[in-house]
């Protein structure tokens, strides 16, 4: 009895590598922009989300980014303040 001679699929061509100085896409900025601007706020929103368990939680997380961003919208704006206006 013969059998077929096993036969492996085509390789495909690795794809070329990157320059050394060249990011990919989704690379180190896009990691570090968000870990320094949404994980930490993200988070919290999470752990408000597990400890309250409410019944729209896409809804109270978008209501607790929001306020989020109002609070750090009232900070930025008092930072300006203290720049402009130093205190005596």
């Amino acid at each position: 009895m013969a059998t077929a001679p096993i036969t492996h699929p085509p390789k495909q061509p690795s794809p070329a590598p990157l320059p050394v100085n060249q990011i990919p896409p989704g690379g180190a900025p896009a990691r570090r922009y968000l870990n320094e601007n949404i994980t930490p706020v993200l988070l919290e929103g999470m752990k408000m989300l597990a400890r309250e368990q409410p019944k729209e939680p896409l809804l109270a997380l978008a209501r607790f980014l929001e306020e989020m961003h109002r609070e750090s919208n009232i900070k930025l704006e008092s930072d300006m303040i203290e720049v402009i206006l130093p205190e005596s």
